[in-house]
């Protein structure tokens, strides 16, 4: 159960580490709409850069101490960091499916197309429907 509390606070932290890059979008959004519009004094102090700035330090902080607290977390369960290449199961059946790939169907119809061209009018096409 330990291992899985520890992913939920990982899983967590990566969620907030999103909304805070989502704040930061969303001021700079903000800031060039008020800038577009001249709102900015009218706004006055109320959304001060230097207060969005400090608020979002100490968010930045924050987060970082958690994920550097996940991490030592990580070390008490001994795991190691790395990849693993799981190769695709063999079938032993052959898989079959009813959909056409549509570039394979266009390269045989533009075959048999160029094909009948081809042929003298009189000869006809085999591949018509036409006798």
């Amino acid at each position: 159960m330990a291992v899985r509390d520890w992913l939920r606070k990982l899983k967590d932290a990566a969620y907030d580490a999103e909304n805070l890059v989502d704040e930061f979008r969303i001021e700079a959004l903000r800031r060039k709409v008020e800038n577009q519009d001249g709102m900015l004094k009218k706004v006055g102090n109320l959304f001060h850069p230097l207060v969005f700035r400090f608020k979002m330090a100490n968010k930045v902080q924050e987060l970082r101490e958690r994920f550097n607290d996940i991490a030592k977390e990580r070390n008490d369960f001994h795991f190691r960091e790395g990849v693993i290449e799981i190769p695709p199961p063999i079938s032993t059946t052959r898989e079959t499916c009813s959909y056409v790939i549509e570039s394979e169907f266009v390269i045989v119809v533009k075959h048999r197309v160029l094909a009948c061209v081809g042929k003298q009018h009189d000869e006809g096409c085999k591949h018509s429907k036409r006798k």
